[in-house]
């Protein structure tokens, strides 16, 4: 007997549609293009051109949980961080025009949306994980949330509560906490 937590879906339709690849890999697809779209608002609030580090901390540690709306936990992680050394956030030798060019909000966005398919599996080998943008890593971290508060929720439950929040977890319990 295998203490695995079966593959279900909660929601609409959920005894009607099977948890399949393809419907794992959508519910993914729709999550980060949400969390893609934390991440533009973000960069819109954040002065990047004005400090152009704090679109590379973006990159580094601007993950989108926390205890604040999607968008302000990605200022707020991406203002603390705190890297190691001053060069950990550089990408390399570039000379200044760009290095400057590599700080621009659409450059930033290019490189948190560029997942590619390999991402859209729900367990990723160690390998995979290494490159994960910041973006892939948030969905991580809020599914890593779900299924460790809520003991005995499956991976699969996890992605599709975040869907239906709109991978706004703060939204959806004031909304189910409401009046």
């Amino acid at each position: 007997m295998s203490h695995c937590k079966h593959l279900r879906r909660i929601g609409d339709g959920a005894a009607t549609v099977p948890v399949t690849r393809e419907t794992l890999k959508e519910d993914i697809r729709v999550l980060l293009d949400q969390i893609y779209d934390f991440y533009k608002a973000a960069l819109d609030q954040m002065p990047t051109e004005e400090i152009p580090s704090l679109a590379l901390r973006i990159l580094s540690a601007g993950v989108c949980f926390g205890v604040l709306d999607p968008v302000s936990n990605t200022i707020a992680n991406a203002i603390s961080y705190s890297p190691s050394s001053p060069t950990s956030i550089n990408l390399g030798d570039e000379d200044d025009g760009k290095a400057a060019q590599l700080h621009t909000r659409e450059s930033v966005l290019s490189r948190i949306v560029s997942d590619s398919d390999d991402f859209l599996h729900l367990r990723l080998s160690a390998k995979m994980a290494e490159r994960m943008t910041v973006a892939r890593r948030s969905l991580e971290g809020l599914v890593s949330f779900l299924i460790f508060y809520f003991r005995y929720l499956a991976e699969t439950e996890a992605l599709r509560c975040l869907r239906l929040a709109g991978a706004d977890l703060l939204r959806r319990a004031a909304h189910l906490a409401g009046p």
